[in-house]
């Protein structure tokens, strides 16, 4: 149970890395055209 639990809560921390890196770079290349 514990187990599922913490890979539950790196899946959402992963999820959010990665959105946030996506916005970011998506805004650098509007910048830049």
């Amino acid at each position: 149970m514990k187990s599922g639990y913490e890979l539950m809560v790196a899946m959402l921390i992963f999820h959010l890395v990665f959105f946030t890196y996506k916005k970011r770079k998506l805004k650098n290349i509007s910048k830049n055209q």
